[in-house]
């Protein structure tokens, strides 16, 4: 129970009792001391609001102004413990090309031939015809907008003259994905792409139709979203197996809003989580939540053997408890916290901030390394900068004030130090969990103009639609050919073979003509499948 030591109190009444004024000194310091605390942790929270609405995202400090603090801090002259920077060959970054950009040589071409008048092809002098000795060809970029088209089937019919009344034969009509839908599967295709890839709306998909004077209305369109969806679920089925064989994984999520009018609001808030398969196992899934309860990563994750990397979020720790998983940490999440507790104790967050950056040196000189060799660079550089690291952060915790920025990174740091630490274990491991981060960022540009899913059937069907965009993305292909030929096939496509189907294993049209059509085996029972 909080009780003000300073309200309605009467200096008259406060004369001569010592121990009455002790006792209240006390309480009154110990008020202002706790509403200090709270005056700090609102300034805080308010910087930080206000940052992430106008500042700059970024969280890069300057690299010198790191090392001052670590100098200053230790009294040192040298750098942190850490590879020799000179020692091995630094890491090439791609510059990016100056001037006017070349034409790619394998888009489509169309020539227009400006000729001379026929009056001009003759030699004004001597009065003979011109020959052509060359000619000169400047190359711009031009545009089709995307057209409508109607696909028309045609079948012919046959029938025998001589045998009437024996009935008429025609070819069959192939099996169409939905049945009697409007919609061809390229159609299908665009409308997911344009909505998930491209981040348009369905009602302004509805408006360039209409441009093109065709009215195709929104709640069509959101139709033909939501049948695709049911269409594909056995794709998204066979993704989800495929990446719980993997040995490695990255999960994270990210609030959607979700429309429930029986609310004053009239919007709630879901997840959409999202979870990577390692190297041999290039998917992304992502699974749809009503709401934040723990059991729905859980169910998706409990068939799962391996390591798994994601935030400190407690949903995960039950799984943890299982033995089956073992937890690897995010350092970007950890230098977060000293970041955003660089404004209230700077000298410290610096420091803190001058280690992490070390363990990101040896990652960058480590980047093209075999998992064997970046392993044992690791062991030999990484390993003894986090053992400084934690004797620092041992000492610092019993100097700083509790409740402030600095004391909840210390205390990230402490309770995540095993976690954080994993990813010297196995050189296939990441340093931060950056990866499954950027796989929510299409997601989250998305959320931005369509602002919500319209249901929770809505949030389902999206998450498998995302997830095969940008798995296809990640494994080079064109989404709108990967979907309009999965689209076009899955119907007749057998089901003991829907592994093809799915982005890591889909072979684009061509190269099946070409090699013929690679069967893909489902992955066998392991420890890691489901």
């Amino acid at each position: 129970m909080n009780v003000s030591f300073t309200a309605g109190l009467n200096v008259e009444e406060l004369a001569d009792d010592p121990k009455l004024l002790k006792h209240l000194l006390r309480g009154a310091l110990g008020e202002l001391k706790e509403k200090q605390l709270r005056i700090d942790e609102l300034e805080h929270s308010l910087a930080q609001l206000l940052r992430w609405k106008f500042g700059r995202r970024s969280e890069i400090v300057p690299q010198e102004q790191i090392l001052f603090a670590f100098v200053q801090a230790f009294n040192v002259t040298e750098r942190p413990a850490g590879p020799d920077p000179a020692a091995s060959a630094p890491r090439k970054r791609t510059a990016r090309p100056h001037g006017r950009r070349v034409v790619p040589a394998d888009l489509p071409k169309e020539q227009v031939l400006i000729d001379l008048p026929k009056e001009d092809k003759e030699c004004r002098k001597c009065g003979h015809e011109l020959v052509q000795i060359g000619q000169d060809a400047s190359k711009q970029l031009d545009i089709k907008p995307p057209e409508l088209l109607v696909r028309e089937t045609i079948r012919p019919k046959y029938a025998c003259h001589n045998c009437e009344g024996h009935g008429v034969a025609i070819a069959d009509l192939p099996v169409q994905p939905i049945p009697r839908c409007l919609a061809a599967p390229g159609l299908l295709a665009w409308t997911i792409v344009q909505k998930y890839q491209f981040h348009i709306p369905l009602y302004r998909q509805s408006q360039i139709y209409l441009s093109q004077k065709v009215l195709l209305s929104d709640s069509t369109l959101g139709g033909w979203i939501g049948q695709c969806g049911k269409l594909l679920q056995p794709v998204h089925a066979a993704m989800k197996k495929d990446i719980l064989a993997s040995e490695i994984m990255n999960t994270d999520d990210s609030p959607m809003r979700v429309l429930d009018p029986t609310l004053p609001h009239r919007t709630r808030e879901g997840r959409l989580h999202t979870h990577l398969g390692d190297a041999n196992h290039r998917h992304v899934v992502y699974e749809f939540s009503p709401n934040h309860q723990h059991h729905w990563a859980q169910d998706f994750l409990d068939p799962y053997h391996g390591f798994l990397q994601a935030d400190a979020w407690k949903g995960y720790d039950a799984l943890f408890k299982t033995g089956r998983m073992l937890e690897v940490g995010c350092w970007a999440h950890g230098r977060r916290y000293f970041f955003e507790a660089k404004e209230s104790d700077s000298e410290r967050a610096l420091v803190a901030l001058a280690y992490i950056h070390r363990l990101y040196e040896v990652e960058e000189q480590a980047r093209d390394l075999s998992s064997q060799e970046r392993l044992r660079m690791r062991e030999a550089y990484a390993l003894p900068i986090l053992g400084a690291f934690k004797k620092w952060i041992e000492q610092q915790a019993l100097a700083v004030l509790p409740r402030t920025p600095m004391a909840k990174a210390l205390g990230y740091a402490q309770g995540q130090w095993r976690a954080l630490c994993r990813y010297c274990q196995d050189g296939r491991l990441s340093i931060d969990n950056n990866a499954s981060e950027r796989s929510l960022r299409s997601p989250v540009l998305g959320r931005k103009n369509w602002m919500f899913f319209g249901s929770d059937d809505g949030g389902r069907w999206a998450a498998i639609l995302y997830s095969l965009v940008e798995s296809a993305k990640l494994n080079g292909h064109n989404p709108f050919e990967y979907l309009r030929d999965v689209i076009s096939r899955i119907a007749t496509h057998p089901a003991r073979r829907i592994l093809e189907l799915t982005p890591a294993y889909w072979k684009p049209p061509l190269d099946r003509a070409r090699g013929g059509a690679e069967r893909v085996e489902a992955p066998r029972d392991g420890p890691n499948s489901s």
